[in-house]
């Protein structure tokens, strides 16, 4: 006996944006405070998957990697109100 169901043809078919599209995440360790700055950075910048995209566009492109300034007074605030 087939344990596959019957579904009609349109709920079968994926619409063909899902089709092509494949998802891959991003992990931050919001321990680590140079991760922490890097999503609270991304965040900002509105549409995340574009943003990342673009970062690897430029580095394929042979783009200089920017140095991202940490402000140590800011990450610990904001690890002391997240312990609250």
């Amino acid at each position: 006996m087939s344990v596959n169901k019957l579904v009609p043809k349109e709920e079968n078919k994926m619409n063909n944006k899902q089709k092509f599209k494949r998802v891959k995440s991003v992990a931050f360790n919001i321990s680590d405070p140079m991760e922490l700055k890097l999503m609270q950075y991304a965040k900002e910048q509105g549409y995340f998957s574009t943003y990342v995209k673009r970062l690897i566009q430029r580095d394929m492109e042979g783009g200089e990697p920017t140095k991202v300034k940490i402000d140590w007074e800011q990450v610990a605030r904001s690890l002391l109100d997240r312990e609250k």
